[in-house]
């Protein structure tokens, strides 16, 4: 099911483009720093956490809006089936009165 969004800035219709999820050079410092720990022998543990990290985070991914017309890009929010309950939401009965402890 494809859903069209249209451009809150010129009216165009926007699509989903799949964009790295971090920044290429906080990746790039992830890995170097992952070497140089691996090169020291006491760092080979924290050096091999940090290349598993900066892997994980360069294959990253997540999906936006894209409008063609204007180039604007708007993050994609999960969706939330009709009818579900959200954790924030009003609770169904009144709370609760707290006391100050004077003695109300």
């Amino acid at each position: 099911m494809t859903h069209k969004v249209n451009c809150h800035l010129c009216g165009g219709s926007m699509d989903i483009f799949s964009v790295p999820k971090h920044s290429g050079l906080l990746v790039a410092v992830v890995i170097v720093l992952g070497v140089l720990f691996c090169i020291s022998i006491s760092g080979i543990v924290l050096g091999a956490l940090l290349l598993i990290l900066g892997l994980l985070m360069a294959f990253a991914r997540k999906e936006v809006w894209f409008c063609h017309h204007c180039r604007s890009v708007i993050d994609r929010m999960k969706a939330v089936p009709t009818g579900a309950r959200r954790e924030d939401a009003a609770p169904d009965r009144e709370p609760e009165p707290v006391s100050r402890g004077d003695g109300d």
